[in-house]
């Protein structure tokens, strides 16, 4: 089944789809190596999963990503459809096009395929004015990270015993995003933003890469 007839089937079937279970299932195709139909799945899912629950934006960015990186290290046209969804994006932000998930996208599916220096790329193709455009206020885009990260840690409570390794990504991503955030807002000049991102993040999750992330005045920066 294409993954147009996946989705008009699903809809069909139930406009309320539990995406957390259609999570759990497509993990379980890759488990017993059905791979095509987990990989339609995966595509489905960060095709069209925003459309049924926005509250899923952290999901998609990061458990389901993660599922569909896992099928890719088993099944080669996964990591193709991975790449063909990154240079999309790439190409509708450096056409001009797209908003913050898009660029957003491009960061996560850069990350799950160990290719940062994609983004680092896209970074350099339209300097510092990509940032502004797609990130916007930085502060902002703070309070949507922390709020993402509150909302997802919160969906772990109910099976805590076992979520540990859960919350360990979640915090090791969370941690990353925000180091990446202050990163920014250093180059971008925005010191005093910067140090307030970096207060912030501490009263989430004290970290010490994040305690350490804004150079002393007169040190070069790494």
């Amino acid at each position: 089944m294409s993954c147009l007839l996946l989705a008009i089937a699903l809809v069909a079937a139930d406009p309320k789809i539990d995406l957390q279970q259609y999570l759990v299932e497509t993990d379980h195709l890759i488990r017993i190596a059905k791979y095509e139909e987990a990989l339609e799945r995966c595509i489905w899912f960060h095709d069209h999963a925003l459309e049924h629950d926005p509250n899923m934006v952290g999901v998609r960015a990061s458990f389901a990503l993660l599922s569909w990186s896992n099928l890719a290290s088993k099944y080669p046209p996964a990591r193709k459809a991975m790449i063909d969804r990154r240079n999309q994006a790439t190409k509708e932000l450096l056409d001009g096009k797209g908003g913050v998930m898009l660029f957003l996208d491009a960061v996560a599916l850069n990350r799950e395929l160990k290719e940062n220096d994609k983004t680092v790329e896209l970074f350099e193709a339209k300097k510092l004015d990509l940032i502004r455009k797609h990130l916007g206020p930085l502060d902002q885009a703070f309070e949507t990270i922390r709020k993402r990260y509150d909302e997802d840690y919160e969906k772990l409570a109910a099976d805590w015993e076992n979520s540990g390794r859960a919350r360990d990504f979640l915090k090791a991503d969370f941690e990353r995003q925000v180091l990446r955030l202050i990163k920014y807002a250093v180059a971008l000049g925005e010191s005093e933003n910067a140090r307030q991102i970096q207060t912030r993040a501490i009263e989430v999750l004290d970290r010490e890469s994040i305690r350490n992330a804004i150079p002393a005045p007169n040190m070069p920066r790494k």
